[in-house]
């Protein structure tokens, strides 16, 4: 099934996708700047490929963004490489064009046996980054090591990874594909009968500015004139969790597994303001749900993300 998935069938067409701009006028040196915000709607259609070669670069991207500041500790080329070595498995989603081979991948799902590829150097990497990560919760990391190397019931690492701003509609048709491409594999005797899935999902905290507690401190890019449009935030969201990515809130509650942990290579919360006036706590979740589960948390997802029905012709 190599190239083109089921263009007439799994296409995202037409994908409003907003984005708001902040355009300054200066009128003379005593006036200030004032922000004008600019609505923008973009039309584009998606295609769904399978892995190929020329991708490489454009996973390498995708998969660093699962392991964050601590994406060094992974080899990602090899990952890669492991991804690509798996042709009728796993999807892409690229923007629909004359020649989809020079467009990068914009989101992508696929799965890798941790037990068949146990001694690649990327999957032992992983093994060894979650057990250093999760040292201080020993009760935690003996179960998930206890499901890693267990040979009789093999666990498949979900690699689901998209670029900010992707529509999430996105996300359904490549888990209904893989539903089918696993079950093929079976059929055809290929190492993917998993009694296990895992996942390690990208988690956020909304906290507290520390910049603006601090008089010192240098000014952030974010000018506070009287014009400026800062989000506020709700105080009772402070310290809540969030996923980024919505689908994976299903899959916890499937899982029979569930632990977090904190990157080495700690983020600086208030790197992440722009537009706000809080700052983003990030970590990470190891999740891991029974693989007979799989089919519902996908009917679940396609349920959350469905298109909305003004979208639909």
């Amino acid at each position: 099934m190599a190239g083109e998935k089921r263009k007439a069938e799994e296409i995202i067409e037409k994908e409003e996708v907003k984005n708001n701009k902040n355009k300054e006028e200066a009128t003379d040196s005593e006036s200030e700047s004032e922000d004008e915000e600019v609505n923008e709607i973009i039309d584009v259609d998606f295609e769904f490929f399978d892995p190929q070669p020329q991708d490489f670069y454009g996973y390498k991207i995708l998969l660093k963004q699962i392991f964050g500041n601590d994406h060094e500790y992974i080899n990602l080329s090899d990952l890669a490489d492991l991804v690509l070595s798996q042709p009728l498995l796993g999807s892409s989603v690229k923007v629909q064009s004359e020649d989809p081979k020079k467009e990068d991948p914009y989101a992508m799902l696929s799965v890798l046996n941790m037990q068949e590829h146990k001694d690649k150097e990327s999957i032992k990497q992983i093994k060894k980054y979650l057990n250093d990560r999760l040292t201080k919760k020993p009760v935690s990391l003996k179960k998930l090591n206890a499901f890693l190397n267990d040979e009789s019931k093999p666990v498949g690492i979900l690699l689901n990874e998209r670029l900010i701003n992707m529509p999430p509609q996105v996300v359904p048709p490549m888990f209904r594909m893989l539903l089918e491409e696993i079950q093929w594999a079976i059929e055809d005797k290929e190492p993917y009968e998993f009694a296990y899935y895992m996942i390690i999902s990208k988690l956020y905290k909304m906290v507290e500015s520390k910049v603006d507690k601090d008089e010192n401190a240098p000014q952030t890019s974010v000018k506070k004139s009287k014009k400026a449009k800062i989000e506020k935030i709700n105080p009772e969201d402070l310290n809540k969790v969030f996923y980024f990515q919505p689908e994976d809130e299903i899959i916890e509650k499937y899982s029979v597994l569930k632990v977090d942990f904190r990157m080495a290579k700690a983020t600086n919360t208030d790197s992440k303001r722009t537009f706000y006036d809080y700052g983003i706590d990030p970590f990470r979740r190891v999740l891991v749900f029974p693989a007979d589960k799989l089919q519902t948390i996908t009917d679940e997802i396609s349920e959350l993300l469905k298109e909305p029905d003004n979208n639909k012709q």
